[in-house]
């Protein structure tokens, strides 16, 4: 997995230049952490409260009716369309 990521990063920089290597695991002796312990610990308090809200809505939209929200749905996949053909 290393030699994959220095040769990923040997790519990478050749385009961009200013792209920075992390220090390996086995050097740094860094011990991995779960994605969900990761994201607990480096989430701004603005996405997290983004997130929350976004939950939330989530909910509420599980609680309307289906047919209601479909209808909603087509309402705005047709104004998208409608858009997408004004603009040619």
């Amino acid at each position: 997995m290393c030699r994959w990521q220095d040769e990923y990063y040997a790519h990478m920089s050749a385009h961009w230049p200013d792209l920075e290597r992390g220090e390996p695991a086995i050097e740094t002796q860094r011990k991995h952490q779960p994605v969900q312990e990761y994201k607990r610990t480096h989430q701004s308090p603005e996405f997290i409260e983004l997130w929350q809200q976004h939950e939330r809505l989530k909910r509420r939209w599980r609680q309307v009716p289906y047919d209601k929200r479909k209808g909603i749905v087509d309402k705005e996949l047709a104004r998208k369309q409608e858009r997408s053909l004004g603009a040619r």
